[in-house]
């Protein structure tokens, strides 16, 4: 697939498409998700995702039209490194070869084909990938919520130790909940400090950033 060929779009539901989106009846009273959206709609077209995985929140990726397939490995695998050295560099769209130097055995890897009506449970610290499988345009509505408090403290205690990393644009005042959760949940005064010096670099780079790595 060439970027040329690639159209996706995520947004916030629009108000016509909100009032459609119904609760599910095992999810009565959600906690909001802890870092993303509690609804999202994503349009594509002969789209796909790079390999990524949540921190935290947990997920149901549902799918509303269009097939997609989508694959998936833990993290917490003894090849993670490695793995995300080849994610992270993003040449295995141009070269097939990219994961060769990596052995077949000890990666659980898992794939999924999502019709439409579908609806896929994506845990954090999760790395997924997700391509269409058609030429038409699809759908799909991700409904997150948040993690239980044990699984947020143990992604930030990884993160602090640079095991895991965070994918994505922050807001400085994630940051600033993640320190204050940090001290909360008693993770240790070395996690949130490390947090907080993230957070004051936000800060004086005007509030937001890219980055892989709380260190």
């Amino acid at each position: 697939m060439q970027a040329a060929d690639v159209s996706a779009s995520h947004i916030l539901p629009p108000p016509e498409l909100a009032a459609d989106l119904a609760e599910f009846f095992f999810l009565t009273q959600p906690e909001p998700p802890f870092f993303y959206l509690s609804d999202r709609i994503i349009f594509f077209r002969r789209a796909g995702t790079s390999w990524h995985y949540h921190p935290w929140d947990e997920t149901l990726m549902c799918q509303v039209k269009g097939p997609v397939t989508v694959g998936l490995l833990d993290v917490r695998n003894p090849l993670h490194p490695h793995i995300r050295h080849v994610f992270f560099k993003e040449d295995y769209y141009d070269q097939p070869f990219a994961f060769n130097a990596l052995p077949a055995e000890g990666l659980p890897w898992f794939q999924a084909n999502l019709e439409t009506g579908d609806a896929l449970y994506i845990p954090p610290l999760w790395w997924h990938g997700i391509v269409a499988t058609r030429e038409e345009a699809g759908v799909t509505a991700p409904v997150s919520w948040k993690s239980p408090s044990h699984v947020i403290a143990e992604t930030i205690h990884k993160m602090a130790t640079v095991e895991i990393d965070i994918i994505g644009v922050i807001p400085a005042g994630h940051i600033q909940s993640l320190v204050d959760f940090s001290w909360g949940a008693g993770v240790g005064q070395a996690t949130a400090g490390r947090t907080a010096q993230r957070r004051d670099l936000l800060n004086s780079q005007g509030g937001e950033d890219r980055y892989r790595s709380l260190a």
